[in-house]
């Protein structure tokens, strides 16, 4: 069943909104100084590294959203957090993602990032692993700098998890058929669980109780679940321009993300589309656009994207929660939030 709409959401264009950059750029105004500083920081640090090394390091850096520091800062700014430990955990936490998108592309051999040559095609499968490597230890360093053992905790956590999500990934065959349950388990554990630990780290600079810590953590894993799914409906009717990488990429590695799932749970199992994402699919772009075009047909987006705003909705209600009287947070900042758990799944690329 569809979700009711967004609640002070303006309908896009489409299904998604041609541009949505403007917009996001006007939702982060509220922390734009401190967005600045976590990018001179992020700078900074690859500036700092010796070379080849810095230049890889500002070659991964480049091109990205800064999704996961605007809700840090947002959350955090809200909830009255220390506003130098919020960048460092921002900037902590982007370096870990960083770090995990160039260990993902050598994985799943992505010759292309964010329009741009991946590490270790630019450079070297040796370099990308050492240049990912550098990027967790100097993200692991930046939160062991606020001596906070619980901070620590938790960003270990993270860690594990996001590397048990990858690794139940890369152990699934080619063309298999996860369920639904199995599925979400997993965008949870790669996705999510980064999302997730970064909110809840950004309530723990506000000294938060316990159960306002968890809330946030809540909070997170379910705009990072929206976040995923909203990314497996764009690699079938994305702009490929904007995603800076064919439509498709899943199906061309034999990888069944929601839409897919969605289409064969309702009974469309085409040969079509099986043939493609079998261990030896024909993977040619003719075969990939034509079992993409049986599930654009089959009414499986609309069910994805549907539950990515079933999700986004519980995130809206979590923040209602947290967004207290009490709160010294300012509207902008909660109309930002609230703004930017939207943009998530309307978002263009």
């Amino acid at each position: 069943m569809m979700s009711k709409p967004l609640e002070h959401e303006p309908q896009p264009v489409g299904r998604f909104a041609p541009d949505l950059q403007p917009r996001l750029s006007a939702l982060l105004a509220p922390i734009r100084p401190m967005l600045e500083e976590v990018e001179r920081i992020l700078v900074e640090e690859a500036d700092s590294a010796p070379p080849p090394l810095d230049e890889m390091l500002h070659h991964a850096i480049a091109g990205g959203k800064r999704m996961r520091p605007a809700v840090i800062l947002l959350l955090g700014s809200l909830l009255s957090g220390d506003p130098d430990h919020l960048a460092q955990v921002a900037v902590a936490v982007e370096t870990l993602h960083v770090a995990t998108l160039i260990h993902d592309d050598m994985v799943d051999d992505s010759p292309v990032r964010r329009g741009h040559e991946t590490i270790h095609v630019r450079w070297s499968v040796r370099d990308g692993v050492l240049a990912g490597d550098y990027l967790l230890a100097t993200a692991a360093k930046g939160i062991a700098a606020l001596e906070d053992p619980q901070l620590m905790g938790v960003f270990a956590e993270i860690l594990t998890t996001v590397c048990i999500g990858q690794i139940r990934e890369t152990h699934t065959a080619p063309g298999e058929i996860r369920g639904l349950d199995v599925y979400r388990r997993d965008i949870e554990a790669k996705t999510a669980s980064l999302i997730a630990g970064a909110c809840e780290m950004a309530a723990m600079t506000s000294n938060g109780s316990e159960a306002v810590c968890m809330r946030a953590r809540e909070f997170g894993k379910r705009l990072g679940v929206a976040f995923q799914i909203t990314d497996d409906v764009l690699d079938f009717v994305g702009n490929e321009p904007r995603l800076g990488k064919p439509l498709g990429s899943d199906l061309r590695q034999g990888l069944l993300t929601l839409p897919a799932l969605l289409y064969i749970d309702k009974g469309g199992a085409d040969d079509g589309v099986l043939k493609v994402i079998g261990a030896d699919g024909d993977r040619s772009p003719e075969a990939v656009a034509a079992a993409i075009e049986m599930i654009q047909a089959s009414g499986a987006i609309d069910a994805a994207l549907a539950e990515a705003q079933e999700q986004a909705q519980a995130a809206l209600a979590i923040l209602t929660e947290l967004d207290t009287p009490e709160r010294t947070g300012s509207v902008a900042l909660r109309d930002a939030l609230r703004g930017l758990v939207t943009y998530t799944v309307s978002r263009g690329r």
